[in-house]
């Protein structure tokens, strides 16, 4: 399975592991590379969102 999750104006990628045990994704973005995982499509995208929220936390306060 190939996808595309979207959250706060990010894009990250979904892809399932070859041997079908989980799924993983990233985000590329000028500054970072974000990476995240999960055992299925619901964990996957909580993941994500947790992922981008905390770039997105890291991100301003390195240029507060």
């Amino acid at each position: 399975m190939q996808g595309i999750l979207r959250y706060r104006g990010y894009q990250g990628s979904v892809q399932r592991s070859k041997d079908g045990r989980f799924y993983y994704g990233k985000v590329e973005e000028d500054r970072a590379l974000l990476l995240y995982e999960g055992q299925t499509i619901s964990e996957l995208r909580i993941n994500f969102k947790i992922v981008v929220d905390d770039y997105i936390k890291v991100f301003q306060n390195a240029q507060a």
